[in-house]
Formats: structure tokens, C-alpha cells, sequence
């Protein structure tokens, strides 16, 4: 009786051994690629909504405040910052992105995203 009760111990550790062993070459999930948000100048034609009418800033501003300073004018879309797409242009934009560009022109209200050019 008592080989048994060894026998079966035995087997019970060396499984649990074996699942710890198996999970620590367990491949990870690749993560996420963050996106890098850039700056980008409405080119006043078209759609404010629509991401192929900015084009991104040569010059990148440090924070909100140095790309509000760009921004002169009549209180209409002036920077945005968004994710990075390809040939200058933003990634299209998301449900979210257009929502705060239409409530910014809307109730001539900058976000943290949006920028308007001042009067």
C-alpha cells in the first residue's frame, strides 16, 4: 500500500513540475503597437472630419500650448494631434477623433487633440 501512495505521490509532483516547466516557455501575446500621435495643420479644404485634409507639421510642437500658438485666425480648426498614418496624412480617424473635432468647431472649445485658430 505504501509503494502505491509513493508511486502515486510521485506522479503528482512530477506533473506539477512538468506544468510549471511548460509554462515558463509559454509564448507571450504580442503586445500592442503604440501609436505614435504627431501633429497635423487642417489644409482648409474639405471636411474637417475627413484625415486626408491635414497635413503633418514639419516642425513638431513640444506640447499643447506651443501648438496652440501656431493657430491664428477665426476660431476654426486650426492643429490637430492624432495617430501617425502614412504620406504625411493622420491614420483615418475613429468614431472619438471626429466626435472631438466637431464638438471643438461646434462650441469653439479646444481639447487636448484639437486646436483652433484664434481671433
Amino acid at each position: 500500500m505504501m509503494k502505491n501512495s509513493f508511486k502515486i505521490f510521485s506522479a503528482f509532483i512530477f506533473l506539477i513540475a512538468l506544468s510549471i516547466a511548460f509554462s515558463a516557455f509559454r509564448a507571450e501575446a504580442p503586445k500592442a503597437a503604440a501609436l505614435t500621435s504627431l501633429w497635423y495643420e487642417y489644409d482648409g479644404s474639405g471636411s474637417i472630419t475627413d484625415a486626408s485634409n491635414y497635413d503633418l507639421l514639419a516642425s513638431q510642437p513640444s506640447g499643447e500650448e506651443e501648438a496652440a500658438a501656431i493657430c491664428e485666425g477665426n476660431q476654426e480648426i486650426c492643429v490637430i494631434q492624432a495617430p501617425e498614418g502614412s504620406s504625411g496624412k493622420p491614420a483615418t480617424f475613429d468614431g472619438t477623433m471626429t466626435t472631438e473635432i466637431s464638438d471643438a468647431q461646434t462650441n469653439h472649445v479646444e481639447s487636448a487633440n484639437v486646436k483652433l485658430r484664434q481671433e
